[in-house]
């Protein structure tokens, strides 16, 4: 094919990239981004952007569509015409195409990018949205020296919880004694998230089991299914530890149906009609509604509740006390260890040629395969077990008042 030939079969091709992005085909510049051996297609998606360089619109839905493919992966390299369109787009001095430009050059490992969100994940000047978006694009990434940079923003309230997840990929000597410094202060959602960025990681066990045994994190804050998790991820040594300082580890328990007829007595129809449904949201959002939404609130990792069978006692007291006895395919855990001793546990959301997308109790994480040393499927589901034992006969009768009625107003159940 002679040079005017290939010039031309170029510029269908971008003509063609183009055309799909106008008639709303945002997935297609998606798929081109996500193809194993698609370099040469995401060069042609680059000149497409550059083409589009007088319609935002367009440009936009390409720049969306290229993040939304490359985000996880991590040894994707620019095309040679990356950096001019790039520089393109940043002197047209949009706000929205600059971020979404920042976030695409980013994973091509550009520096300019890089320096530009640390820049704005440190400066508490600018919008909190951004400097979350940067501190999330950085930690996807695994940017060199984010650690440094997200542990003084620690003591930052209003991005604490954010700098905490942006350390997950991090095995970094100062994570656990920064993060444990500030956990008697923490909320209950910051300090689940410390027990799970510290319980995941072998190294990080040690640190964690002294903070237990010194008292600064409490026993009653390590549930029975993140000990069990440590005892995995360490090993027979860590195994000891644990039990001298939190206690023995119990076999998942076999008296589901006598615990059932306990709580069947309990929970009469006339002590239901005293549960304060309130409370019982509030107890929700902190146990179940970490993983189940109900009425629009609470996250989307494990069923929606709002359509289920709430109303039957039975049916609340199985999934609740025997949650491993049935698990749909779709919310199968699966355990993936990473090539850094990282343990993820979560539900597999999406896969591609790439990258591996899954949801844990704290966040959605993005996992490029080549990183992924073992893989393996759980017939465990991720709800613990013993959600109720760790509640008053209060809190238990106005969860079960609640979520047999899932109004969230105030008041007692009918």
């Amino acid at each position: 094919m002679h040079n005017h030939q290939l010039k031309s079969y170029r510029f269908a091709m971008v003509a063609m990239v183009v055309t799909m992005v106008v008639v709303g085909q945002r997935s297609v510049p998606r798929a081109i981004a996500s193809d194993r051996d698609g370099d040469n297609l995401l060069s042609l998606l680059v000149d497409a952007v550059g083409s589009a360089n007088d319609d935002d619109q367009r440009q936009r839905d390409l720049l969306l569509g290229m993040q939304q493919g490359l985000r996880g992966q991590k040894n994707r390299q620019a095309p040679a015409n990356w950096k001019p369109v790039y520089r393109q787009i940043l002197a047209k001095k949009n706000p929205a195409l600059t971020a979404l430009a920042d976030q695409v050059a980013l994973i091509l490992h550009d520096s300019l990018a890089e320096q530009k969100l640390i820049d704005i994940a440190r400066d508490p000047h600018q919008p909190l949205e951004a400097r979350r978006k940067a501190l999330q694009s950085l930690a996807e990434q695994k940017a060199a020296g984010l650690p440094q940079l997200a542990l003084p923003l620690l003591a930052e309230d209003a991005i604490s919880h954010d700098a905490l997840l942006s350390l997950f990929p991090y095995d970094d000597a100062d994570i656990p004694p920064s993060v444990l410094a500030h956990y008697a202060r923490w909320d209950h959602l910051r300090r689940q998230a410390v027990l799970e960025l510290l319980g995941g990681r072998k190294s990080f066990l040690p640190p964690l089991l002294d903070a237990i045994e010194q008292g600064t994190v409490p026993r009653k804050d390590i549930s029975t299914s993140s000990a069990r998790r440590m005892a995995e991820v360490g090993g027979s040594a860590i195994h000891d530890r644990l039990t001298a300082v939190w206690g023995t580890l119990r076999a998942p328990d076999a008296n589901v149906r006598e615990k059932m007829t306990n709580y069947r007595k309990r929970l009469t129809n006339e002590m239901l009609r005293q549960a304060d449904i309130a409370k019982g949201a509030e107890v929700f959002l902190r146990t179940c509604g970490q993983c189940h939404r109900l009425n629009g609130q609470g996250q989307t990792i494990g069923p929606d509740l709002t359509g289920s069978d709430r109303g039957n006692l039975d049916y609340l007291l199985e999934n609740v006390l025997d949650p491993s006895a049935v698990i749909p395919k779709e919310y199968q855990v699966t355990n993936i260890t990473t090539d850094d001793g990282r343990r993820i546990v979560g539900i597999v959301a999406d896969e591609t040629a790439r990258t591996l997308t899954i949801r844990t109790v704290e966040a959605e994480r993005i996992i490029d395969l080549e990183e992924i040393e073992e893989r393996v499927l759980s017939d465990v589901s991720l709800m613990p077990v013993g959600q109720l034992d760790d509640l008053t006969p209060e809190q238990v009768r106005d969860l079960v008042g609640y979520l047999r009625t899932g109004a969230p107003g105030k008041g007692r159940a009918k």
